[in-house]
């Protein structure tokens, strides 16, 4: 699982309007859409052949589950609006049959488009999804949006606001959101730490090896970036249970130990040489050991956990991937993923749903494409859910395992 895509894309949600993508009061680029579904027109030639109407743009992708969480609001407002003068447009760079495939079970009711050469996404910098923007009339950008809080009086009222200046130096206009993404942007400049080695004047070296672990107050969950493979660790609300994955490799289900002090919570930075996992593990290791003042060691318990198997083998749902890269993420209720393995996001997406370890039994080896949906109000939907859309059974099995045991010393 590439957890550093993930966790990359669940970060940028909150701030739509990332460093470099074009501004409010900036024209549209002079780009093609080579198709599009559900529209009058099976192409869009220019941006600029669609003057004369507020356009709500969404860049979004199969495989992204925010997006997909996103698609039943859009689809609302979309009808809300069918009488204002504004087209939705659901824009991605997947290929056609892709898109139509996914649409027989998740239909979006506005424009479908096929940026098929990522023009149109390379002029406006969209680096992450989902990013939603707002055009006005004259093909100008008006506003970068998070489209999950958007509501038709929200809308119409940015709207109503004045067209931003072409002049940034002359007058900025910043929306209730647009604000909300300041502040945030503006808090995590302080504490954010850079992968790439600051120019300065100076001959200051960065250093090879780097590790810090502090408490931290709860919260809501962990947020960070993870790459184990590139020797990089930057997380905030880890507890320490989690950590046990980064530095052990084992399930945060098979830690075991007492409840308090496997729920505290760190925030934990490493930074080490490229590519040597195990150094990461053994350096990894040695601070938690030495900072937080445990003792860790490993016997056999019996576990009550879950087995996945595929009784009918590879179903139509669960379609062999032609991706060449896998890319997976998820939101509340949705698992998506191209190119995955099933030993990869999916399991471990559904271990976070369901607080318990998974083994897995489907004797599936390849890669595969998927979206899974489930009633996130009701976690064990999912077992359910996954038998029905996937083909794949979760059965419940007590078994003996190897554990990690926590303790104080």
């Amino acid at each position: 699982m590439n957890r550093l895509l993930i966790i990359t894309i669940f970060l940028t949600l909150a701030l739509q309007t990332a460093q470099g993508q074009k501004k409010p009061g900036e024209k549209m680029p002079d780009t093609a859409v080579e198709a599009v579904l559900q529209a009058p027109r099976p192409e869009i030639s220019s941006w600029n052949d669609l003057k004369g109407k507020w356009l709500l743009i969404e860049f979004w992708a199969t495989w992204c589950a925010p997006c997909i969480t996103n698609i039943p609001i859009l689809n609302r407002l979309d009808e809300e609006m069918s009488g204002d003068n504004i087209q939705f447009i659901s824009l991605t760079t997947e290929a056609p049959e892709i898109v139509t495939r996914f649409l027989k079970r998740k239909p979006i009711s506005g424009w479908v488009g096929m940026d098929l050469d990522g023009s149109t996404m390379k002029a406006l910098n969209v680096r992450f999804y989902p990013t939603t923007i707002l055009v006005n009339p004259d093909g100008f950008v008006h506003a970068h949006l998070k489209a999950k809080t958007l509501t038709r009086d929200t809308l119409l009222k940015i709207m109503e606001v004045p067209a931003p200046s072409q002049n940034h130096a002359e007058r900025e206009v910043i929306t209730e959101l647009q604000l909300t993404q300041k502040l945030a942007q503006s808090s995590n400049k302080s504490g954010k730490l850079s992968l790439k080695e600051k120019k300065s004047g100076t001959d200051e070296v960065k250093p090879l090896y780097e590790v810090a672990i502090w408490p931290t107050p709860r919260t809501t969950g962990a947020s960070g970036m993870y790459g184990k493979k590139i020797g990089r660790l930057s997380v905030k609300g880890i507890t320490l249970r989690q950590l046990m994955l980064e530095a052990y490799g084992v399930s945060p289900f098979l830690v075991v130990g007492n409840d308090d002090l496997l729920d505290s919570t760190y925030n934990a930075r490493v930074s080490l040489p490229r590519g040597d996992v195990e150094v990461f593990e053994r350096t990894l290791q040695a601070a938690i050991t030495d900072k937080l003042k445990v003792k860790i060691g490993k016997e056999f318990r019996e576990v009550t956990l879950y087995e996945l198997t595929a009784p009918e083998g590879v179903t139509r749902q669960l379609l062999i991937s032609e991706q060449e890269k896998g890319k997976a993420s998820s939101d509340e209720g949705v698992i998506a993923g191209v190119g995955q393995k099933i030993d990869g996001h999916l399991l471990s997406a559904m271990e976070d749903v369901l607080k318990s370890k998974i083994i897995d039994k489907t004797g599936l080896a390849g890669k595969y494409d998927f979206n899974l949906y489930w009633d996130a109000d009701d976690p064990e939907s999912l077992i359910p859910a996954l038998q029905e859309q996937l083909g794949l059974t979760l059965t419940r099995k007590t078994l003996e395992m190897e554990v990690l045991v926590v303790d104080n010393l």
